[in-house]
This record gives structure tokens, C-alpha cells and sequence, in this order.
């Protein structure tokens, strides 16, 4: 099999992910009552999640039907599943209160996050599978990979035809070099190559995962002690990635796992501050 075939293949993959996050969504829409009851919309949140739905089938296609059209890829397989997360986060820091009434606000943002991630709060129980957007939020983080995985591969294919093309110096290949630089994406470039928007697609990740899990954390059906050992994750498992980049990079190495892995731990122990510090703000407000 070629490698295009291959990077293909991992595209395609990416769109089925998506496909079920659609199909999820759908499942969302027409099943959670507490949306809507007996056609009457509850909260605005149902209109959200029709709007995302159409987004999810939206970023699938793309996906199967422009495999080798690197800013598309982009913006269904890596930007969409970005903003997706980020909506789930939003809608948990606000208590699921945005631009909805107040009789439907839940009272923590712990209550909200035990909600969402896990269907179960003592204010309000899911009336869909608990688990839905624990699925949603894997499908994406795969999403996510397969898509970066292709262009990554399809960077270094073309870095590396451009590479024998120097070598060989003769007029025809040098046209043919001409032509590969135009068909790879400025952004693909300087993904592979530069080591500061390596450094940035791994703070974005860390930040993403170590978000959803100190929100898990949180939850108030998760044990004290459960929660404990998941914020430790996010806390002693940032600071081993932080020095395991910052050796691997202090020994020469030049690749993408060295600057990403810095980043990812440096996004994991901002969260960490983050959520300490907002704790912190909360107990002084308490006491006060």
C-alpha cells in the first residue's frame, strides 16, 4: 500500500469518528427530555446542539471527501474537534447557564461536569446513556489524532521527494520541487518544522485533556479519593512531561515528540493553576 493510500486511510478514518459524533448528537437531540419536554424547548441548549449536529455531519464529509486538501483537514479533523471540546468546557464553566434561564442553572460547576460527563448530579439526572459525551469527547481526541497523523506523514512524504530532489540538481526535478512547495500547506510546515507551533499543538492538547479530566475530578458523583488521584495525574504527569521534553530536547533531539510533550505538560499544569487558584478564590469568598 502507498503512502498516500495510507494517509488517505487515516483521513478516512477521522470522517467515520466524526460520523458517529454526528450520530451521537442526533441521538442527543431527540432523546434528552431534558432538553425539551412534549415538544417545549426548555433551554436554548437545544438549539446548540442542532446547530453542532449540523457542524459534526458537516466536518465527516469533508473529511471522506477532501482527503488530500491539507486546510480542510485542518478545519474539519483538528479546529472543529478543538472547538467542540471547548464548547463542552464552556457550557461546564458556566453551569450550563449560558444565555439560558436561571430555573435551569445548575448550582457548581461541579454539579454541571458530574452532569454532562457522567449523566448524574444530585440537581438533575440524564435521561440519555450517562456516558454520551465521555464517547463524544474520545471520538474527537481520535479525530484529532488520525488527522494530524496523516498530515504529519503527508509533510514529511513531501519533505522528504523535495529532499532527493536538491540532491540531484537537474532542471526537471527542480520543477518538480517548484510544485510540491506550492501543494504543501504553510501551516503543515510549520508544524513539522518549527519548533514553537510544535510547542502550541501540544500546550492546546494538554490544556484540552487536563481540563476534561480536573472536570471529571470534580464531579460529585466521582469518590474524594478517585478525584484526588485524577488531579494528581493532571499534576505530577504535567511536570514529568515538561522535564522529559525539556531532556529529550537538552540531548539534541529535533523531533516532534520532544517540543510536543513539553507543551502538553506545560498545558496540563496551567489548568492545574487555573483550578487551584479559582478554589482558592472560592474558599476566600466563602469565609469572607
Amino acid at each position: 500500500m502507498s503512502r498516500q493510500a495510507r494517509n488517505a486511510l487515516w483521513v478516512y478514518f477521522a470522517g467515520a469518528t466524526m460520523f458517529i459524533v454526528f450520530v451521537l448528537n442526533l441521538y442527543v437531540g431527540l432523546a434528552d427530555k431534558n432538553l425539551f419536554v412534549q415538544n417545549i424547548v426548555i433551554t436554548p441548549h437545544y438549539y446548540f446542539n442542532w446547530m453542532i449536529t449540523g457542524l459534526d455531519i458537516s466536518a465527516s464529509a469533508l473529511l471522506f471527501f477532501t482527503p488530500f486538501k491539507n486546510r480542510l483537514l485542518i478545519l474539519s479533523g483538528v479546529i472543529w474537534p478543538v472547538a467542540y471540546i471547548g464548547t463542552i468546557g464552556l457550557d461546564i464553566g458556566t453551569r450550563l447557564c449560558l444565555l439560558a434561564p436561571s430555573s435551569t442553572c445548575f448550582p457548581t460547576v461541579g454539579s454541571a461536569a458530574s452532569y454532562l460527563l457522567l449523566g448524574t448530579s444530585s440537581f438533575l439526572t440524564a435521561t440519555i446513556w450517562p456516558y454520551t459525551f465521555i464517547l463524544i469527547i474520545a471520538l474527537l481526541v481520535l479525530t484529532m489524532a488520525s488527522t494530524v497523523l496523516s498530515l504529519l506523514n503527508q509533510g514529511a512524504e513531501l519533505g522528504s521527494s523535495a529532499h532527493r530532489s536538491v540532491q540531484v540538481r537537474t532542471e526537471a526535478i527542480s520543477k518538480s520541487e517548484v510544485q510540491l512547495g506550492q501543494q504543501r500547506s504553510p501551516v503543515i510546515s510549520k508544524i513539522v518544522n518549527d519548533r514553537k507551533y510544535r510547542f502550541a499543538v501540544g500546550l492546546i492538547s494538554g490544556a484540552i485533556i487536563g481540563g476534561l479530566l480536573v472536570a471529571i475530578s470534580s464531579g460529585s458523583t466521582v469518590p474524594p479519593w478517585l478525584g484526588g488521584v485524577i488531579q494528581s495525574i493532571v499534576t505530577y504527569g504535567g511536570f514529568a512531561l515538561i522535564l522529559f521534553g525539556y531532556f529529550y530536547k537538552k540531548g539534541g533531539a529535533k523531533t516532534f515528540s520532544a517540543d510536543f510533550a513539553l507543551g502538553f505538560g506545560v498545558g496540563m499544569i496551567l489548568v492545574w493553576f487555573v483550578v487551584t487558584g479559582a478554589e482558592d478564590a472560592t474558599a476566600v469568598g466563602l469565609n469572607d
